[in-house]
């Protein structure tokens, strides 16, 4: 159970972004996909990591800083190219 753990709260930051973005609180989303962001890279967890880089380069795209979002984009795009398919992770195409 223990070693779930940061990817129980990975996952639910993330979707608590995805949340507070589509409502039109970008600035909550952001706060949200940071924190999903800490809780990935503390359980080593790729796939998770590159779905915070990919949020979060997507909030900095649609305010109109595209060199920090094209950052955030490429990390995502590294991290998810080190990821091997699985069901779950199918789940989420």
């Amino acid at each position: 159970l223990q070693a779930s753990v940061p990817l129980l709260l990975a996952k639910s930051y993330n979707m608590l972004g995805i949340s507070a973005t589509y409502s039109g609180n970008a600035s909550m989303g952001m706060d949200h996909y940071l924190t999903s962001l800490q809780y990935a890279e503390q359980g080593g967890l790729a796939y998770e990591q590159a779905l915070a880089n990919s949020n979060i380069g997507n909030i900095y795209r649609e305010m109109g800083e595209p060199k920090t979002a094209i950052t955030y984009l490429n990390k995502a795009l590294i991290q998810f190219e080190t990821c091997t398919p699985t069901q779950d992770r199918l789940r989420n195409l």
